[in-house]
């Protein structure tokens, strides 16, 4: 808040309603300043005060915009590719895992997990059971906020497992592109095999 003319110093109040949560009026320069913790919209008045007693108010409206919370996308679908036969390894990535974390106050630190089911053709006639696939991160491929990004060395799935962590302070944003590498037995029956890869954080 500023003010013209008067005699300096002055007083700042709010005179009627409310300030948003976690906001506070400096009641010396008239600033308006802290973390908003209740989205919504916020009216209130506004006196100042100069040293002469002379006074003016002024109404204000303040819009406070809900947080994102913290978030994690994914793609919708991704091919590992073909295996001809004699090979018995295939790998690709999946494609860009973002986690977004804006929780206001308590944004920072994250870890994402990953789960997988086993891989079916068909009605489950034929499977490649969990075990034999294994998942790595990579490294991040676009970040911002202040932390650090550890991602996750090549790890079986046959259980959920890290996927990534962040270890940091404030909103931040992070995205990936992981590695599925998935061993192929050899009594495999040809065709087409899907599976369900879960990410999730906390």
């Amino acid at each position: 808040m500023t003010v013209t003319d008067g005699t300096a110093p002055y007083a700042w109040t709010v005179s009627a309603g409310t300030l948003p949560p976690g906001l506070t009026l400096a009641p010396a320069s008239g600033l308006l300043a802290g973390t908003p913790t209740t989205a919504g919209s916020y009216s209130f008045t506004v006196r100042v005060t100069d040293a002469s007693g002379l006074s003016a108010t002024q109404a204000v409206t303040v819009q406070i915009e809900p947080l994102g919370g913290l978030r994690i996308s994914v793609p919708e679908q991704s091919s590992l590719g073909t295996i001809l036969g004699g090979e018995s390894v295939i790998a690709g990535q999946l494609g860009t895992v973002t986690v977004t974390d804006d929780r206001g106050p308590a944004a920072g630190s994250w870890t994402a997990t990953v789960t997988i089911t086993d891989f079916t053709m068909g009605a489950g006639s034929a499977t490649i059971g969990r075990e034999l696939v294994s998942y790595a991160s990579g490294p991040a491929t676009a970040s911002s906020g202040s932390g650090t990004f550890t991602p996750r060395p090549e790890v079986a799935l046959s259980a959920p497992q890290v996927a990534a962590n962040w270890t940091g302070s404030g909103t931040n944003a992070v995205s990936w592109n992981p590695t599925l590498r998935v061993v192929v037995p050899p009594e495999r029956i040809a065709g087409t095999y899907t599976a369900v890869v879960t990410h999730s954080v906390l």
